[in-house]
């Protein structure tokens, strides 16, 4: 195999394990009830509802 052939599919390798993962965190977050509906919410929140980056203290 050549060294360009597997570049290639290493990329390729890691391509798939980043979408199985992306599926599963989106199963997982499709699951807990009111998430999805919350998310929407905080969507179409106007900017002003939120606080100033600058003024929240952790």
């Amino acid at each position: 195999m050549k060294k360009n052939d597997k570049l290639n599919k290493i990329k390729r390798d890691m391509q798939n394990k980043r979408r199985e993962e992306n599926k599963r965190e989106t199963e997982y977050l499709s699951s807990i009830p009111g998430l999805k509906e919350s998310i929407i919410e905080g969507l179409r929140a106007d900017p002003s509802e939120f606080v100033s980056e600058d003024k929240v203290k952790f």
